[in-house]
């Protein structure tokens, strides 16, 4: 049994969609022991298992509103054109821009924030999550149940808001 716990960083059946320009897709993790005992979470990594052409059918939703107030550090990934394993880098100042390691217990999680960069693809990813306990490394792989997280470019597909569909 694992003692690193994390949340499913997208638990809805949506794909996120990173449009070209300045705009990114954040990916929020929470990890914590399972545990009392404190683990130190060493690295993590992002695995692209596929990519692919944005689709040429369909429609997107943007997303609308922000997250809550959790103190998070952020890290940033550009995610490669073909499937392979990336470092996320530090972003920020402060508490933000601080690395790995970090301490976690079952009563002190720590929040992270992934940044995916924009993209032109269609591309589908696990993230790995090294961390040490008693001494033994260990990995824990976050796969949103086995189906993996997805993120694309918008390509020229139609976009609406929220609010677009219900008028």
């Amino acid at each position: 049994m694992s003692e690193l716990k994390a949340n499913p960083p997208h638990a809805g059946t949506g794909v996120p969609v990173l449009a070209k320009g300045a705009d990114y897709v954040e990916m929020p993790i929470t990890l914590q022991a399972a545990t009392d005992q404190a683990i130190v979470v060493t690295g993590m990594s992002l695995n692209v298992t596929s990519s692919q052409a944005v689709p040429t059918r369909g429609s997107l939703i943007k997303p609308e509103g922000c997250g809550g107030g959790v103190d998070e550090r952020l890290y940033e990934v550009t995610t490669p054109s073909v499937p392979t394993s990336v470092q996320p880098r530090i972003v920020g100042t402060g508490a933000k821009g601080v690395g790995f390691p970090y301490k976690v217990t079952s009563g002190d999680p720590e929040q992270l924030t992934v940044r995916l960069d924009p993209v032109d693809r269609d591309i589908r990813f696990t993230v790995t999550v090294t961390w040490v306990s008693d001494g033994e490394i260990n990995t824990s792989t976050l796969d949103n149940n086995g189906r993996g997280y997805r993120v694309m470019g918008a390509g020229n597909l139609p976009q609406y808001t929220e609010k677009d569909l219900y008028h």
